[in-house]
């Protein structure tokens, strides 16, 4: 296995509340799907999965487009998306990872996740979407749970051990990480051994996975990519036609 290093916290690509303007004009610094594959391919040992729910609900639009951007997958079975989709990163709601993952795939209901509360003890009932492996981009369906916010605070620091001892059901999968420092994981590659068994041994029994080839969308990347340039071109034509017409007229 590979070792990648991640942290948790602001990820590369930042989506801004609002759009960038130079001088009047709209920009964007989003990288396309295909840009976004080839990042996750060469730097985080990306690989493409699709998830499926074994009652045949169909997953959410939301989540085939975080899924196709591919996975780093950790020998702790940590599915981790291309950064667009972690905590920090300007989305909110389902376009993040692990919510779209817990709606998905674990009946989380979205419109009950970050509803203010508290028991009779003063404390918070809000609920939220846990990670029992700490590590706050992964969006594997067997690692989250939805609970009130003061056991998902519980959860801080535990397992100094080795083992989980912070009280809470279900157990923490591994040690506390904090969310301010860097850490590595050993990863999965397209070559490991088993990998589509591996990988469906760390998912619950209602989720089954199927490992796409590394080219898989490549048809439709060079299908966006013609379509783009002939866009492009089109837009070259209309604007000298539209400034030669000018200078008819001058």
């Amino acid at each position: 296995m590979k070792e990648v290093v991640f942290s948790q916290g602001t990820p590369e690509e930042v989506v801004p509340h609002k759009s960038r303007r130079t001088k009047g004009k709209k920009t964007s610094s989003r990288k396309s799907d295909a840009q976004i594959r080839k990042f996750m391919a060469d730097e985080k040992h990306g690989i493409l999965l699709k998830l499926e729910r074994t009652d045949g609900t169909e997953t959410s639009n939301a989540w085939k487009c975080i899924e196709k951007c591919g996975f780093t997958v950790s020998k702790d079975g940590c599915l981790l998306p291309y950064d667009r989709y972690w905590p920090h990163s300007g989305q909110s709601g389902e376009k993040l990872g692990h919510i779209c993952s817990a709606v998905t795939f674990n009946d989380a209901k979205l419109k009950d996740l970050g509803k203010k509360g508290t028991n009779q003890f003063g404390w918070p009932t809000t609920l939220e979407v846990s990670h029992l492996c700490h590590v706050s981009m992964c969006c594997n369906p067997a690692h989250l749970v939805v609970e009130e916010a003061w056991k998902n605070k519980k959860r801080n620091y535990c397992g100094l051990e080795g083992t989980c001892d912070c009280g809470v059901t279900p157990q923490c999968l591994l040690r506390y990480r904090s969310s301010s420092s860097p850490f590595s994981l050993r990863v999965c590659t397209y070559s490991t051994r088993g990998l589509k068994n591996f990988i469906q041994s760390k998912l619950p029994d209602s989720v089954k996975v199927k490992v796409l080839s590394e080219d898989h969308y490549r048809k439709q990347d060079l299908k966006r990519a013609n379509r783009k340039k002939r866009k492009q071109a089109a837009s070259v034509h209309l604007k000298q036609t539209q400034e030669n017409n000018k200078k008819r007229k001058k």
